[in-house]
């Protein structure tokens, strides 16, 4: 680890430093504790100083490790040091670019004004490059650890700060999804057509497309069975979103047989399902959701889970009768009501 240490602080050489952070993977035991708190010591106190490409290299490399079996717990205070600094520095970045360049096009932006910003706001700048560096060690640190998203506090806070940013840096969307999982979130979920309901809960699901290929998994079937009627997805694409099978070359795709609705409110057309779960409103002490008929009919591609994960949906009760009618009569009282315009999501971001 010292030499991945010398060759990321001292070397501008892109083959050297791949060189080296091959070295310190092949050298990395996970089952050595003594070894590995060497190795994060060590990267502690390089990354502490480093900025710029240094610290890139030495965050992805210790993203690999956590990844290889590190401690997630021990990784994490290195992972998020400075992280909501360096969020709040990307996003002034960002946005000065934005102003200088007279466009809402972020990489348009950044491609035409980045250089005369980053002249004027050095740290923000770098805090914009070295931010997906920041992210991907934080997301493997978080997606290895339940009891760690625990422990971790100021999460929702951390979602909030990246909330701007995740349509322009990838990583800050990912880091997002795994700030907000639901561990063990529990749902109300009605069909109305089928006049059915469960209680269910959920498991590491980071997005509202997991949710409902795993809830029509789980509540689709033989009706006589007290199930909804339809065709469960294909189990291929169901072990391939579980995390179960290794994702083929040519992700599997399946068309949903419901769309998302939110008890109350909501667009006409139902939750997007790039969303997440946990923005699903919370109404009397619980998220309930309303399985309606497809606004529209599409195959959509199915992609792993992050690794670490392994999203599931169990079914703890189904309603009776009386449940579900209580839980439908105020949205039938309501169908007619035009809903309200939703506000555009981009308002509270860089533009």
């Amino acid at each position: 680890m010292s030499h991945l240490v010398e060759v990321a602080t001292k070397s501008d050489d892109d083959r050297a430093l791949r060189g080296a952070v091959s070295k310190a993977l092949r050298a990395f035991d996970a089952d050595d504790k003594a070894g590995t708190k060497t190795a994060f010591r060590t990267l502690d106190k390089a990354s502490s100083s480093a900025s710029g490409r240094s610290l890139q290299v030495l965050l992805l490399a210790l993203g690999a490790l956590v990844e290889a079996g590190a401690s997630p717990e021990l990784a994490w205070p290195i992972a998020s040091r400075g992280l909501h600094d360096a969020l709040q520095g990307a996003t002034r970045f960002a946005r000065a670019c934005i102003r200088a360049a007279g466009t809402d096009e972020v990489d348009v932006a950044i491609e035409t004004a980045g250089a005369d910003v980053a002249a004027k706001k050095p740290k923000d700048a770098d805090a914009f490059r070295t931010l997906p560096a920041r992210c991907l060690a934080s997301v493997a640190c978080l997606t290895r650890s339940r009891k760690l998203r625990a422990r971790v506090t100021d999460r929702e806070a951390l979602a909030e700060t990246a909330y701007p940013l995740e349509d322009v840096v990838d990583e800050a969307g990912f880091l997002r999804q795994v700030l907000l999982i639901l561990d063990e979130g529990e749902l109300t979920v009605v069909h109305p057509e089928s006049k059915r309901g469960f209680r269910v809960t959920t498991r590491d699901v980071t997005t509202n497309f997991e949710l409902a290929l795993l809830l029509a998994d789980a509540l689709v079937g033989d009706e006589a069975k007290g199930l909804i009627p339809g065709r469960r997805p294909a189990a291929r694409a169901v072990a391939v979103a579980k995390g179960e099978t290794k994702a083929p070359k040519k992700a599997p795709e399946v068309t949903l047989p419901f769309d998302l609705h939110p008890a109350k409110g909501g667009d006409p057309h139902g939750l997007a399902l790039d969303d997440i779960p946990a923005e699903i409103p919370v109404i009397s002490g619980e998220r309930v959701l309303v399985l309606q008929a497809p606004h529209e009919l599409h195959p959509t591609e199915v992609e792993a889970p992050f690794g670490g994960l392994e999203p599931r949906v169990r079914v703890i009760r189904t309603l009776k009768p009386a449940e579900v009618e209580a839980l439908l009569a105020p949205r039938s009282r309501s169908a007619s009501r035009t809903p309200k315009k939703a506000k555009a999501r981009a308002a509270r971001r860089t533009s």
